[in-house]
C-alpha cells in the first residue's frame, strides 16, 4: 500500500507552505519511504511548477533527477483543517505529498481529480476527524464516499432501461481533444444521459473536459451507456461514431519516430548554450525577445448574482465570436486541419461541467471573473494531474480558453505586443492564441522553458514555419548571460 493511516496526520497547524511540505514529508520519512533530503527536493520544485490543484487540495512531489532519494513509491497526506496559504490566494486544506519512483500512484491521482469534483467531499475531507474516510476517499478501489455538505445534483430519473456497448478510443491517439470535442456535440443532441466508463473513471459524455480526463489511450476499450427516451438511437448513433474512429481515422498512429528526441544527457554543450526538445525544423538567428503573458486583475467578490452570470454569459458569446474569426483567419493562413485546434476550443465554452462550477461560485459570492478563473483553473490542473503529457498539454489549451473569456470580463487585449524584427521569442509558455498571433515576417524562432512537441503551440509552429524548441527548462526563460544575439537549431521533422 502507498497509502496507509500512518501516513496521514490530522489536523496539522503548520506555519507555511514549507512547514507544511516538510511536515508532510517527514511522514514518508518515518515510514521508511524517502531519505530526509527529499523534503528539500520538494521545495525546489515548488519553484517550478504550482502544485495546487484546486478545491484546498495540493501535491507537492520531488525533483525527477532526486528520485534516488525514494526507497519505495509512497504517498502522505496532511491535514490542515484552517488551512495554510499556498499560492496567490490559494490555501491547501489536505497536503498530499507523493513520492514516486514509477506510475504506481498514477491511480491516486486519478481518485483525487475526481475529490477534485466535489467541493462539499473535499470540504468534508478537510476537517474529517476520522483518518479512515481519507483513505477511503483516495482509494481508488473503493466507490467515491458521498459528499453529504451538499444535496445531489443528479438529474432526474429517464424511463426505461439503461442501455450499454462497448467502445473502442480511436486507434490513433486515443480520446484527445478532437473525438472528445466531436463525441461532446454528438451526445449533446440526444434526449438522453449519456456517459463514457474508462477503468474507474466515469464521464459525462457532453463534457469535452470530463471525456479527455478518462485518459483513454490507443484504441482503448470504454463502455458507452445511455438512459433516457433516445437512449437506443444514442447508442446506435454512438457506436457508428466510434467505428468510424470519431473522425480520427485519417490520423497517422503515433510512432516512436514521430516522438522528438530529448537531447542526450552526456553531450557536451557549447558555453551559453541551452537544450530542449525539437518542436518545429529549422536554424533562427535574431535578437532574443522575452515574452510575457499578461495576468488580469479582478475583484474576488460581487453583491449581484444575476448581473455576474449575465456577464460571464456575454463575454462567452464574445469568446465565441472571436474563436470563429481566429479560426477562420488561420484556415486561410495554414489550413483547416490546424484550424480545428479553435474550433476545439469553442467546445470548452459549451462544457456543462465547467459552467455548473461557475455558475454555483458565482450563487455562492464570487464576481463572474474569479468564479470562471478558478472553475478553469481547477479543471486545468486536474488535467494536468493524470500524468499524461497529451492531456497536460491539453490543460494548456484549456487555460488559453479560459484567458480569452477572462479578457472579455476585465478589458484588455489579445494583440500581441510589438517584437524587434528577426526576433528569437523565449518565453516560459505560449498558449496557442498566442502562438497564432506571431508574425513569421517578424519571429524567426521560439524557445519555451514548458510545453512539449506534441502541444498544440508546437503544431502551429511547425504549421507557421517557425523553428522551435520546447521543454528547454527555465535558463531559456532567464537566459542571464544572453547577448542580444542569440541563434537556434532544431532537427524535428
Amino acid at each position: 500500500m502507498i497509502l496507509t493511516a500512518d501516513r496521514i496526520r490530522l489536523a496539522a497547524q503548520p506555519a507555511d507552505k514549507e512547514a507544511a511540505i516538510r511536515e508532510a514529508a517527514q511522514l514518508l520519512v518515518e515510514s521508511g519511504a524517502i531519505d530526509a533530503a527529499y523534503a528539500d527536493s520538494m521545495l525546489r520544485r515548488e519553484g517550478e511548477a504550482d502544485t495546487f490543484l484546486g478545491n484546498g487540495i495540493a501535491i507537492p512531489h520531488g525533483q525527477r533527477g532526486d528520485r534516488g532519494l525514494i526507497a519505495r513509491t509512497g504517498i502522505a497526506v496532511l491535514q490542515v483543517p484552517e488551512g495554510v496559504r499556498w499560492n496567490g490566494e490559494d490555501v491547501a486544506h489536505l497536503v498530499v505529498a507523493i513520492a514516486a519512483q514509477g506510475d504506481e500512484h498514477i491511480a491516486v491521482l486519478r481518485r483525487l481529480t475526481d475529490v477534485l469534483g466535489e467541493e462539499a467531499l473535499a470540504a468534508r475531507l478537510a476537517r474529517t476527524g476520522d483518518k479512515q474516510a481519507i483513505l477511503a476517499a483516495l482509494d481508488p478501489d473503493a466507490p467515491l464516499p458521498a459528499a453529504d455538505a451538499a444535496p445531489a445534483q443528479a438529474p432526474a430519473a429517464a424511463p426505461g432501461e439503461t442501455l450499454t456497448t462497448e467502445v473502442h478510443a480511436p486507434a490513433a491517439a486515443g480520446m484527445h481533444a478532437r473525438p472528445a470535442k466531436l463525441l461532446a456535440q454528438l451526445a449533446k443532441g440526444f434526449d438522453a444521459r449519456i456517459t463514457l466508463t474508462h477503468g474507474d473513471r466515469r464521464a459525462d459524455a457532453r463534457s469535452m473536459i470530463a471525456l479527455l480526463q478518462l485518459g483513454a489511450g490507443p484504441g482503448a476499450a470504454m463502455t458507452l451507456s445511455a438512459i433516457g427516451p433516445e437512449a437506443a438511437l444514442a447508442v446506435e448513433k454512438l457506436r457508428a461514431a466510434f467505428a468510424d474512429e470519431l473522425g480520427d481515422r485519417d490520423e497517422a498512429p503515433a510512432t516512436p519516430a514521430d516522438a522528438a528526441p530529448a537531447a542526450a544527457a552526456d553531450e557536451p554543450l557549447e558555453a551559453g548554450a541551452i537544450a530542449g526538445l525539437p518542436a518545429s525544423p529549422g536554424i533562427a538567428i535574431g535578437v532574443l525577445h522575452r515574452f510575457r503573458s499578461e495576468a488580469a486583475g479582478y475583484a474576488e467578490t460581487a453583491a449581484d448574482p444575476a448581473g455576474e452570470k449575465a456577464a460571464l454569459e456575454a463575454a462567452l458569446e464574445a469568446a465565441r465570436a472571436e474563436l470563429k474569426t481566429v479560426s477562420a483567419e488561420m484556415a486561410q493562413r495554414v489550413g483547416d486541419k490546424h484550424a480545428a485546434i479553435f474550433a476545439a476550443h469553442a467546445e470548452f465554452l459549451e462544457d456543462p461541467e465547467l459552467l455548473a462550477e461557475a455558475h454555483r461560485a458565482i450563487e455562492g459570492g464570487a464576481s463572474a471573473p474569479a468564479a470562471w478563473d478558478g472553475a478553469a483553473r481547477s479543471r486545468a490542473t486536474a488535467l494536468a494531474g493524470i500524468g499524461d503529457p497529451l492531456l497536460a498539454e491539453r490543460a494548456t489549451d484549456l487555460k488559453d480558453v479560459a484567458r480569452r473569456v477572462l479578457r472579455h470580463l476585465v478589458g484588455g487585449s489579445e494583440t500581441v505586443a510589438p517584437v524587434p524584427e528577426r526576433a528569437v521569442i523565449a518565453a516560459e509558455d505560449l498558449t496557442p492564441s498566442e502562438t497564432a498571433n506571431l508574425d513569421p515576417a517578424r519571429v524567426v524562432g521560439l524557445v519555451t522553458a514548458a510545453g512539449g512537441p506534441t502541444a498544440h503551440t508546437a503544431i502551429l509552429a511547425r504549421a507557421l514555419g517557425i523553428p522551435a524548441v520546447v521543454a528547454a527548462g527555465q535558463g531559456c526563460w532567464r537566459w542571464p548571460m544572453a547577448p542580444p544575439w542569440c541563434w537556434m537549431a532544431t532537427g524535428a521533422g
